[in-house]
């Protein structure tokens, strides 16, 4: 996939399923909000996390199923002006260890969407700023992930999932990509509705 095109649909993602999200969530807590000071500090935190927990997903699950992690770049080198550009080379591997570390980002996202549910649940009165970070980085950053990833094998053959369907099928790809996009879908539907009301500050 042409890396601008890659850009192009991960700006749509992001901006359905983070930035319109997020402006729900934050609308709920009826608190007026510097928007350019939350994009400075959102966005970052949504780019530079989504990459780590990504590859970093790759080359943990690879590593403890006995797979050869040749080279790993966990970022991207933006500072070269490389904005893209993270990736896990492995070795020789088995059907069942390719399935399972093609999907490491997706059902380990799930778990970090339970445990940003959890967070948002347990500590009261949260500062707004801090809640939405919660929000983006544990549930809807690995939500973007799924759906742009999804779509990316759907309209291209390209990307993770793709590696499944090498392995077990168009069925089985199908399958585990939707249980991870409904589980995924709850958890940020409830996130932004129903886990957590942010605190407010009382106007005086």
């Amino acid at each position: 996939m042409p890396p601008i095109l890659r850009t192009a649909i991960g700006f749509i993602t992001l901006i359905l399923f983070v930035v319109l999200p997020l402006g729900i969530f934050v609308s709920r807590s009826h608190t007026k909000v510097n928007v350019l000071l939350y994009w400075i500090v959102l966005y970052p935190s949504w780019y530079l996390t989504n990459s780590l927990f990504h590859e970093g997903s790759h080359y943990l699950v690879n590593s403890l199923s006995g797979v050869q992690v040749i080279d790993v770049r966990l970022i991207p080198h933006f500072w070269r002006g490389d904005f893209a550009d993270a990736f896990v080379n492995t070795g020789p591997e088995s059907p069942f260890q390719a399935a399972l570390g093609a999907t490491a980002p997706y059902w380990s996202g799930v778990i970090w969407v339970a445990f940003g549910l959890l967070l948002l649940k347990s500590i009261r009165r949260m500062p707004l700023m801090l809640s939405t970070l919660v929000l983006t980085i544990f549930c809807l950053r690995p939500l973007a992930d799924l759906v742009n990833n999804y779509f990316a094998v759907l309209a291209f053959h390209f990307g993770d999932f793709s590696m499944v369907a090498h392995a077990y099928g168009n069925p089985v790809m199908h399958i585990l990509a939707l249980s991870f996009l409904s589980l995924t879908l709850a958890g940020c539907i409830y996130g932004v509705y129903g886990a957590s009301r942010p605190y407010t500050v009382p106007s005086s």
